[in-house]
């Protein structure tokens, strides 16, 4: 008898738990422990406070990081911290409930008397949209004045200030809590996250300082979500074409557009790039893969690639050849552009100098 996704889930339901407090351990405890309504350290990347589960977490397993994305299941989260496929995340789930294929009968029954927590209600959506709505709505383009933090972080991130998209604003105040407990207002980048239909789903919030550096807080990265999945979603950084490019990180996706003038879609993490839609308008697609020690950006590059291959679409992997620098867990294409440019520039600078 072969397990399927709907019949391992059946019988996870009301366990999710315990099924990630054996997998994960004490730090998931810590999550669970908390709850829906306060943050914890992510059991993923370990950044402090940037976690919570969901209301309906011991039913779905569904939980959120700021900096690694919304996981609408436990079998999604555990396929991000552990970099396992969807088919592996299955297996290990089936397994600590002791589930397995050669099963004749298999009781396939959720926990008795099982109630499914409320998720959020259609009137905290409505309350969230209107806040996402007026939040970006003050904000201001890089062209605007009163912008030069925005400017100023590009800059100071290599990037040429006079290229980057509309799709990003900058409101110049703006609370910044941790934990629900106030710790200061701050400059912050606004970047929409967009569903398949076009509808604003999320705003990604980069926190800021006056001359553009990150904000010295726990999380300068966070997700403020409507509520609703984040399935298929992405920053559309630049209007898709007949080709478009794919990444995981914002600063990634405009130096990649740098680089290639090609138009990018940032999807905000591993776990959000490999289950992002893509128009069917688009032929072509180029992943620009993050190279991690961890092997999960590689591992998600390669399930987009195979989904968008069956989906009939042309797909080319790029993942930076370099290695990945002593003391780092990660390089992306935003490092081989500035590295690129650093050399380019020692080049023109030996040249005039006379050295070549």
């Amino acid at each position: 008898m072969k397990l399927t996704y709907r019949d391992v889930k059946t019988v996870a339901q009301g366990r999710w738990g315990s099924i990630l407090s054996n997998m994960v351990g004490s730090i998931m405890d810590d999550a669970i422990e908390r709850g829906s309504n306060r943050h914890s350290t992510c059991p993923i990347h370990g950044g402090k406070q940037p976690f919570r589960v969901f209301k309906d977490f011991e039913y779905t397993g569904g939980c959120v990081c700021s900096q690694c994305g919304s996981f609408g299941d436990g079998f999604a989260f555990l396929q991000e911290k552990y970099s396992w496929s969807s088919a592996e995340s299955l297996e290990q789930v089936a397994s600590y409930l002791g589930l397995t294929n050669k099963s004749e009968s298999v009781p396939f029954v959720p926990l008795k008397n099982i109630v499914r927590p409320s998720t959020i209600t259609s009137e905290e959506i409505e309350a969230r949209r209107q806040k996402i709505q007026q939040l970006w709505s003050i904000g201001l383009n890089t062209h605007e004045k009163g912008a030069e933090p925005l400017t100023h972080y590009f800059f100071n991130r290599g990037l040429d200030i006079e290229q980057i998209p509309d799709s990003l604003r900058l409101v110049l105040s703006h609370g910044y809590y941790e934990d629900q407990s106030f710790k200061g207002n701050y400059s912050v980048m606004l970047a929409p996250v967009l569903s398949p239909n076009g509808t604003c789903v999320a705003l990604h919030r980069t926190y800021l300082t006056p001359n553009g550096g990150k904000a010295l807080v726990e999380s300068p990265k966070k997700l403020y979500t409507k509520g609703t999945s984040l399935r298929g979603s992405a920053i559309r950084l630049f209007p898709a074409q007949q080709t478009l490019g794919l990444c995981e990180g914002i600063e990634t996706g405009i130096a990649v557009n740098q680089m290639t003038k090609m138009p990018v879609w940032s999807c905000v993490s591993a776990a959000l790039l490999k289950m992002v839609d893509v128009p069917k308008t688009v032929k072509s697609v180029y992943i620009w893969g993050d190279k991690d020690r961890s092997k999960a950006g590689q591992q998600a590059t390669k399930e987009l690639a195979e989904r968008l291959y069956a989906e009939g679409k042309e797909v080319i992997i790029k993942i930076p050849e370099l290695e990945i620098p002593q003391g780092q867990k990660s390089i992306d294409w935003l490092d081989v552009y500035n590295l690129q440019r650093t050399s380019q520039q020692s080049y023109l600078s030996r040249r005039r100098a006379g050295i070549y």
